[in-house]
């Protein structure tokens, strides 16, 4: 009897320990996949810089961009020299990827900057009872969203955006970032020309963008059709149209570009072409621009060669910059907006050191030369030059 008990016991004993031994190995394998699933989650964040996994499970791509610069100016007797660091804007890009076939992006952008009172130095522009000429002025600070639209697509011939972000309207308009400017602020004819600050054309598209692009017999192309409101008459949108053509390979591309909307109470035209020819270490940019508008037609025209040595590393670049704005041009004066017609003509150069591809230094010259009768007004003189030293990263 005492050797059936002893044998229950040691029974027992045994399918007791094969119970703990299985519990324990059952533990032991959870604990091994639990912590096999923080090593991957943690290498994917590595392997996936920019990007982070939300808890819904879409792609969410973080970027951006940062760009400073300092400007000296000066020029004869009528601009005395005067040097600021005078522009600091930083982007920030968020795009999210909900499925093959529909995105978000957007772009919020900051800026902080001394901009020039009385930029083309006219001396009936008064500030608080006394005239002014050409200055830096006091602080600036804005916040803009430049793009913010949602995307979807099947395939490259058609694809369409609802949202805002930046008008398809030739080269420089289409700068997403403005660190890629070889340089900084890109060309005349996306400035500001009148009290709306419309520039040239409408800068964003608003309500639907399509576009597309495809494979021809001669190359590629594609086209853009876009809707936006301009800030002057916000009851009235306007249209846009572009076509581009890339006739024997990338290397040389060529577009055609217009709007049509209003201004005020007034319709306005624009029409523009562009040029972006490369061939190994050289390039040249060409625009030209023109707005049709009832009483003024303001037009410009830039050319921009440049040339690369040390892989890509060093970029030199040469600029004429023309802008004839006779009729349309004013300035706000104290409380009062006053005519500020002007031809000017601006040529320089300069050099970018990109020491990676996400960081350009530049340092840039240009004469701005004022033409025929807008050369001096009231015998005061508009002719002067700038300075102008930036970086910029992209990351």
């Amino acid at each position: 009897m005492h050797f059936f008990w002893l044998g229950m016991v040691g029974l027992w004993c045994v399918l007791g320990a094969e119970a703990r031994a299985e519990k324990s190995a059952s533990v032991e394998e959870r604990l091994q996949r639990l912590e096999q699933g923080q090593e991957d989650m943690f290498q994917q964040v590595l392997d996936r810089r920019g990007q982070v996994r939300s808890f819904l499970g879409e792609d969410i791509s973080l970027g951006g961009f940062f760009e400073s610069g300092i400007v000296a100016m000066g020029g004869g007797g009528s601009t005395r020299f005067q040097a600021s660091a005078s522009n600091h804007t930083l982007g920030i890009n968020l795009a999210a990827e909900f499925s093959e076939n529909i995105r978000f992006n957007s772009q919020i952008m900051a800026g902080l900057g001394f901009p020039i009172l009385n930029a083309n130095n006219n001396p009936r522009a008064v500030l608080l009872g006394f005239p002014i000429r050409r200055r830096f002025g006091t602080a600036a600070a804005s916040i803009l969203v430049a793009q913010g639209y949602v995307e979807y697509s099947t395939n490259p011939i058609f694809v369409m955006q609802a949202g805002l972000g930046y008008a398809p309207f030739g080269i420089a308009f289409q700068q997403r970032d403005p660190v890629l400017f070889r340089r900084r602020g890109g060309p005349q004819l996306i400035g500001g020309i009148a009290a709306d600050a419309m520039a040239m054309a409408a800068p964003l598209w608003m309500g639907l963008h399509l576009s597309g692009s495809l494979e021809t017999l001669s190359g590629r192309g594609g086209y853009n059709l876009y809707s936006f409101t301009p800030t002057s008459n916000t009851r009235t949108p306007g249209g846009g149209a572009r076509i581009w053509l890339a006739p024997f390979s990338e290397a040389l591309a060529v577009g055609f570009s217009t709007q049509v909307g209003k201004r005020n109470q007034t319709t306005f035209k624009t029409i523009g072409t562009d040029l972006r020819w490369k061939y190994r270490r050289f390039a040249l940019t060409m625009e030209y621009v023109r707005n049709y508008t009832k009483f003024f037609n303001p037009w410009s025209a830039y050319l921009e060669p440049e040339v690369s040595v040390m892989e890509g590393k060093l970029l030199f670049y040469g600029a004429l910059d023309y802008f004839n704005n006779t009729k349309g041009a004013v300035i706000l004066s104290s409380t009062t907006a006053i005519a500020d017609p002007y031809k000017q003509l601006r040529y320089g150069g300069g050099v970018n050191l990109l020491p990676s591809p996400h960081t350009r230094f530049r340092l840039g010259y240009l004469w701005y030369d004022y033409l025929g009768a807008t050369e001096r007004v009231l015998g005061q003189g508009r002719d002067f030059y700038t300075v102008d030293a930036s970086v910029g990263v992209a990351f």
